[in-house]
This record gives structure tokens, sequence and C-alpha cells, in this order.
């Protein structure tokens, strides 16, 4: 069911505008808190509280008793400095909205006022979380669930929107089970023995058992994990030594692990781990691991992935469903679904034939504000679908 008209389309813009105008870094969000608040303090069916610094947690509670569905906007921008020329460009220097949270916000503004007047025909409770933090690690999600954000919910969800392909406005991409990756760090330094280079053999030399390291840590894909298993392993820095003629003393590298499955998250780090013991033992070098556990990966239900996918069957049709290979970007949303069954889906917002071609992060990201009708008329109706699966 469609419940925007053009005056409720043209508030929605208006909010991510403002939002979009006016963006703040993670564990900063005072103002946008502050304006999320007074923008639905009309919305008198709603309970909102501060649930942590700089969240917003909304609760309606429906007129009969029954389930409750929770709906979860990310509100933080990116130190990223815009280069969009938008007439409502950030007014902060340095910090963006490259990533679509002030439309995520937005559209949960727009969802929470259309629910709000249907108090009466609800059968059930549903919950509006705007999370701060998303993009500063350990997240904004697990300093929520800890004081009780996810208490009496039976299912959660989520969008994000993204220029991806040809995902137009009023298109969705999902899928069950697996959708997004974990998002792990690692941080080596190895310490050899620095020494003069005309005579390498008083030295350990700690730039070659590096190379030696990465080389082996590239081949964990290849020869430990299963062929099945999707999982990406880039070492992106190295860094050693300062002149031609002097071996150094240390070297430090520094990657990104990502996959869907933590039994192969832990395989990984174990590998790199004896990686390190075996290459350094041969050198007599040492060295110091520093693994650091990112997000988890988003794990969809399947059941609440079926009421994503009917429910945009019944507003956009089956054509408007892309069922996508699992993405390699990864999302704190996976902290909600360790808890509770929910699904995270992505909202199409531009092609490039409309000339949206950059992706989330770019200074130069840009959405096609359509696109935020349709994400609104999701939370709305999934809500409203996943309190009548439920009950």
């Amino acid at each position: 069911m469609k419940f925007i008209n053009d005056k409720l389309e043209n508030l929605i813009i208006k909010w991510r505008r403002y939002i979009h105008e006016n963006p703040e870094l993670s564990n900063q969000e005072a103002n946008t808190a502050r304006y999320i608040k007074e923008e639905l303090n009309s919305c008198t069916n709603i309970n909102f509280k501060e649930l942590t610094k700089n969240s917003v947690i909304g609760y309606l509670k429906g007129k009969n008793d029954g389930p409750t569905i929770a709906l979860r906007a990310d509100i933080d921008a990116l130190p990223i400095e815009e280069d969009t020329g938008l007439p409502f460009s950030s007014k902060n220097k340095g910090i963006m909205h490259a990533c679509g949270h002030d439309a995520h916000a937005a559209m949960l503004m727009g969802a929470a006022t259309i629910l709000n007047e249907m108090k009466d025909s609800i059968n059930g409770n549903i919950k509006f979380i705007f999370q701060p933090a998303e993009e500063e690690q350990p997240g904004g999600a697990i300093p929520l669930i800890e004081k009780g954000v996810l208490e009496n919910v039976d299912m959660i969800f989520g969008q994000h929107i993204m220029v991806i392909g040809d995902l137009e406005p009023g298109t969705i991409a999902i899928n069950k089970g697996a959708f997004m990756a974990s998002g792990d760090i690692v941080e080596i330094t190895i310490k050899g023995k620095g020494g003069h280079s005309s005579a390498p053999e008083q030295s350990i030399n700690p730039i070659i058992i590096g190379q030696k390291v990465i080389s082996s840590i590239n081949e964990i894909n290849n020869y430990i994990l299963s062929p099945h298993d999707v999982s990406s392993i880039a070492i992106c820095k190295f860094t050693s030594g300062n002149a031609p003629n002097i071996i150094p003393e240390y070297a430090t590298l520094s990657g990104s692990i990502r996959t869907f499955d933590n039994k192969n998250r832990d395989l990984i780090e174990n590998k790199i781990r004896d990686i390190l013991d075996g290459v350094c033992k041969i050198y007599g070098a040492k060295y110091e691991l520093n693994y650091i556990r990112g997000y988890d990966p988003v794990i969809n239900d399947d059941l609440a992935s079926d009421i994503v996918i009917n429910t945009a069957i019944e507003l956009f049709g089956e054509e408007k469903i892309l069922f996508t290979k699992p993405l390699m970007a990864s999302e704190d949303f996976s902290s909600y679904l360790n808890v509770k069954p929910g699904a995270f889906f992505i909202l199409g917002a531009g092609t490039i034939k409309d000339g949206y071609s950059l992706l989330n992060h770019s200074p130069s990201f840009r959405i096609d504000e359509r696109a935020l009708k349709f994400g609104t008329e999701m939370l709305v109706n999934i809500a409203l679908n996943a309190l009548k699966e439920l009950k």
C-alpha cells in the first residue's frame, strides 16, 4: 500500500537536504539528533528518548497487543570534503554525507510520520532507531543493544541507499543469508636487526621477511580456504626504511580482511599468526600482530528477507528486485542481527544514464531524490507486513 503524497515527499526531501547540509561525524551528531526530535515533535503517538549519546529512539505502541518490529537508520557523516556542487552542499568543512545516511534518517522520519497516524490500526509495536556512529568502529549499534534497544523486539529491518550498477529508484537488492562481509584490520610489525647494506649477513632484513609474509598471506585464499568460500585478504600498506644504504630494523604491514563466515574469519587470523611464527623463526626476527575485529558479517534471516522481497513485489513489481551476490562492504547492522532475526537490503538511488555514477564515499556522491519516497514506502510496508506475519 502506498501512503506518500506530494506534500510528505517534499517534506522528506527537505529533511534530507537539511541533514546533508549540516553533517556531523560519528559520535558528534548532537545537532542531527536534535533536529530529528524537533521535526518529529508532532508525532504525538510516538514516545522518543535518547538511549545512548546522540541516538533517537522512538516507540509506537499500537492499539492492540502484538509483536514488536524495529526499523533502523544511521545518521552520521564522513570526514570527506564535499565536491558535488549541490545547492545544499555541506556547510561543515571536511565533513560530508557521502554514504547516504542523510537519506536513511529522512526516510525513517517519513516512516515514523506515516505510522504515527496509523496507531489505531496497528496490532503490535514499532521501534524507530536513529543510530549514531555507524562509520566509526566499534559502531553505534553495540552500545544501543547494551542499553536494551532490542528488548522485546521480534524482528529488525534496515536499508542502505546506494548508487550501484543500474539500481534505479524503486529497485532493491537483497540476498538471503550472507549479505555483507565482516571488516577486519590486520596490523603487523616485524622487528629485524638493522645494519649497513654492505654487510647484510650481519643484519636481519625486515623487508625481506615482510615480502615473504605478504606472499604467504596471499596464498591463504588459494590453499587454505575452500574454493566455495569467498573472502578478501589484502595487504595494502608496507612501510620500512628511510635510506638506500641502511638495512632497517623495523617493517610495518597493514591490510583488510573480509569474509562472510566467522569460522573462516578465525581460520584466517590463526593462519596469519602461523605464517608470522614460521617466517620470523627462519630469519631470527620477532613480530607483533594486532588483529582488529571489525563489524561481523550481515546475515539476513530467511523469513525477514521474504518479508522484504514480498513487500517490494507489492510496491514495485518483481522485476524491480535484484537478488545479488553478497557484498564485500561491511555494516554494523550486523550487531543487531547477531541478537535478533532481521534483514538488511540495498535501495537503488540512481543510474549511470541519469548521471549518477559515483559510489558511496566519493566526494562527488549524489543520489536521485526520487529514491526517498520509495525507501520510505518500503519501511512503512515492511513494518506492517512483518506485524501481520508474526502475529
